[in-house]
């Protein structure tokens, strides 16, 4: 492994770079080299955010099913105790932790989407 540049600088100097000659492309060029910084800045989040944020959905999964596992698999488990009304006494609970995990996967996403809801913003 390398020290610098880590790879989280690597993807925004490769952004940087698109950024910087988008203006000098055609419109469908430019679309396409958009399209590629917000791929590249979504990897860059992901790779930053995504250790803890595992941590953490893993953590809630288990608290409300009240047992530990694969982080597929307690996906899988949520998905049979809501459909069998095993969580039906929790709404507030699993809300909670639903939203909380939206927000985890939109701050890798879309930030923006969030900096707009939580100020009042429309996020269309």
């Amino acid at each position: 492994m390398q020290d610098r540049p880590t790879a989280p600088e690597l993807l925004d100097a490769v952004a940087g770079f698109l950024e910087e000659v988008m203006p000098l492309l055609e419109p469908r060029l430019r679309f396409h080299a958009r399209v590629a910084v917000n791929v590249l800045q979504i990897v860059r989040r992901e790779w930053e955010l995504a250790p803890a944020q595992r941590e953490r959905q893993r953590d809630l999964l288990a608290g409300v099913l009240g047992h530990d596992g694969d982080p597929g698999q307690l996906w899988s488990d949520l998905a049979g105790a809501i459909r069998a009304g095993d969580l039906d006494d929790r709404p507030a609970e699993l809300v909670t932790i639903l939203r909380e995990i939206t927000a985890q996967r939109l701050a890798v996403a879309n930030p923006a989407y969030i900096a707009g809801r939580a100020d009042g913003g429309s996020a269309t």
